[in-house]
């Protein structure tokens, strides 16, 4: 499975399942980061919390995906 990962306006491609931050997990969703911090804060959206950001797997963000915006 290939993985997209967004950091910093950056993104890369890899085979590497690494943590996504808000911001690429908003891009993978087309909603904005606050949505997704919102998710985050409310439990509707699965992540770990690291320092000041979050780990978001891709897993959760399909998962969000598929619970919260039907598509």
């Amino acid at each position: 499975m290939v993985h997209l990962h967004v950091a910093g306006g950056l993104a890369r491609v890899s085979d590497d399942p690494a943590p996504w931050l808000d911001a690429g997990a908003a891009r993978a969703l087309g909603v904005k980061p606050v949505t997704v911090r919102a998710a985050l804060r409310n439990g509707t959206m699965t992540a770990t919390k690291t320092g000041r950001g979050w780990d978001i797997t891709p897993e959760a963000v399909e998962a969000y995906r598929a619970d919260h915006l039907g598509r």
